[in-house]
């Protein structure tokens, strides 16, 4: 016989007061109200709505798997550090990745092409690993006015990146 959770109640009272803190070690969960800034339901209350989620202050956004992000334009947050994961081949291909201004993007990218034909604007700081046949093939890398890194772990991962 299925369980079903008696959070999904909880929730979205939690989304119509604003925040709550769940408690599931009972058989009857707990709800108590929390104050500003504080998680609704775990999801960080100042993450912006660019990101998948937030953690430690840094924008994380994931694409994949497969073609998530293909030819696709993806903007990092305003005002915070930013990391892009691509995952899957081909997830984010001949896509453009443009970095907070005055921040740090990293981009990972794991898969066959993952990042093949991609174009990334960094903003201050730029860290790129590429982790697959031709992860990051014909990719531009556009480094930021800070550091610029990358990372090739598998052979002919990066064949053909321009790096300016």
């Amino acid at each position: 016989m299925a369980r079903r959770s008696n959070l999904a109640p909880l929730a979205l009272l939690a989304v119509l007061f604003g925040c709550a803190h769940v408690a599931e070690s009972t058989p009857v969960a707990a709800v108590e109200a929390c104050g500003p800034g504080d998680a609704v339901l775990g999801v960080d209350a100042s993450c912006p709505a660019d990101c998948d989620r937030c953690e430690a202050g840094v924008c994380q956004i994931t694409c994949g798997p497969g073609a998530a992000c293909e030819r696709e334009t993806v903007e990092c947050a305003p005002g915070m550090d930013c990391e892009v994961s691509c995952v899957g081949d081909a997830a984010c291909q001949s896509a453009t990745i443009v970095g907070p201004a005055g921040f740090g993007l990293e981009l990972e990218c794991h898969g066959s092409a993952s990042c093949g034909g991609v174009t990334v604007d960094g903003g201050l700081d730029v860290e790129l690993t590429c982790d697959g046949a031709k992860a990051c093939g014909s990719a531009t890398l556009r480094c930021g006015s800070g550091d610029c890194d990358w990372a090739c772990a598998t052979a002919g991962s990066c064949d053909g990146i321009a790096v300016q």
